[in-house]
């Protein structure tokens, strides 16, 4: 990541070659772009269904668009055990990706701002995130360490996981999906590596403005979907100036959510589940 001694570093989510242009073309250090963005230009809820090559695609396209300015990558979980860690690490080096954040979800992980997250056991975390950052060492990629336990496992494992990261060499840390803002300060404050604040406009977190996430002490912040919901909600009003009639309304991430069938395919997935114990109970 580029050096946040000087203040806050503001990454701009992009989730194709151009939005990627426009950032690289803006104030902005660097460009960011996440999972949710990369699902959902694929017509895709952020449910994991994007296979590694479909991600690495398009983030192909958004670091040749970036021109040489700084991409930050979502890495997920490492798209399978430490050896999919390792060869994920290595091939997004060789794309030119300058950092990605790995995280401790089970696989298939999901949006960091949904319900029925899960997370690895301790062990299981740290030796990916570990072997995150041995491969990013050779590859020439920085690794920051993200954790979604705070919503499965609470407000201290979650701590104790950042600070566990952060001995493997990560340079910073992501608790995601914190919910208020005294949550977000006390990530900051008991985190011995940098903070990286996921700003996502979700609705199940605080609203923060930059300043005072700088008062907080948070290193980083991420605005990975605000570009893809402005987009989504203009291509909407175009439609009904160009064909008339209502049309599906995005209606920030809910709706682009209900656009995208996260909640149906999350509910399919249940009862997919349900379906296989009944078989297995019959067996």
């Amino acid at each position: 990541m580029a050096d946040t001694s000087a203040g806050l570093l503001v990454l701009p989510g992009a989730h194709d070659g151009l939005t990627a242009k426009l950032i690289a073309g803006s104030k902005a250090e660097a460009v960011y772009c996440g999972g949710f963005a990369t699902a959902a230009v694929a017509g895709l809820p952020d449910l994991g269904l994007l296979s590694f090559e479909e991600i690495s695609g398009a983030l192909v396209r958004i670091v040749e668009a970036a021109g040489g300015k700084p991409v930050v990558a979502d890495g997920d979980a490492g798209h399978g055990g430490l050896l999919n860690v390792e060869r994920t690490i290595h091939r997004l080096g060789r794309i030119g990706v300058s950092a990605v954040h790995i995280e401790d979800q089970v696989a298939p992980k999901r949006c960091g701002h949904l319900d029925g997250k899960m997370v690895v056991s301790r062990d299981e975390a740290i030796a990916r995130i570990a072997t995150a950052v041995a491969a990013g060492r050779k590859a020439g990629v920085e690794i920051i360490g993200r954790t979604d336990a705070l919503g499965p496992e609470g407000l201290d494992e979650a701590l104790w996981r950042a600070e566990a990261f952060y001995k493997t060499g990560v340079v910073a840390v992501l608790v995601d999906a914190p919910r208020s803002a005294e949550e977000v300060r006390t990530i900051a404050e008991n985190a011995s590596a940098p903070v990286v604040f996921n700003a996502a406009p979700t609705g199940s977190g605080p609203a923060l403005d930059h300043k005072a996430l700088q008062t907080i002490g948070i290193a980083a912040v991420i605005h990975p979907i605000e570009g893809l919901l402005a987009a989504t909600a203009a291509v909407e009003a175009t439609l009904r100036t160009l064909v008339g009639g209502k049309a599906q309304h995005c209606g920030g991430f809910d709706g682009i959510n209900e656009i995208l069938g996260t909640h149906a395919l999350v509910s399919r997935e249940r009862a997919l589940w349900q379906t296989t114990t009944n078989d297995l109970g019959r067996i």
